[in-house]
């Protein structure tokens, strides 16, 4: 009979010992999933930080030119 389907959320109230103890099968389900959500979340954050970037494109590169610095943080 197989066990259910445990999801992320759910294992993350769950003890360690509890985690430890689920077999080969759940424990990989979960690490795959796990996998695949921080694919997405840096997928995500590229594309928030490129909005960013192009929102203020300007600023920084008028910024620059009245600081006279082309690299580094200003």
């Amino acid at each position: 009979m197989p066990e259910d389907k445990i999801t992320l959320d759910q294992m993350m109230r769950m003890p360690i010992g509890d985690i430890a103890k689920l077999n080969p099968a759940q424990l990989y389900d979960l690490l795959h999933e796990a996998t695949h959500m921080l694919v997405h979340a840096k997928k995500v954050r590229q594309w928030v930080e490129a909005a960013i970037a192009m929102k203020y494109a300007e600023q920084i590169r008028a910024k620059r030119q009245r600081m006279e610095k082309d690299t580094g943080v200003i």
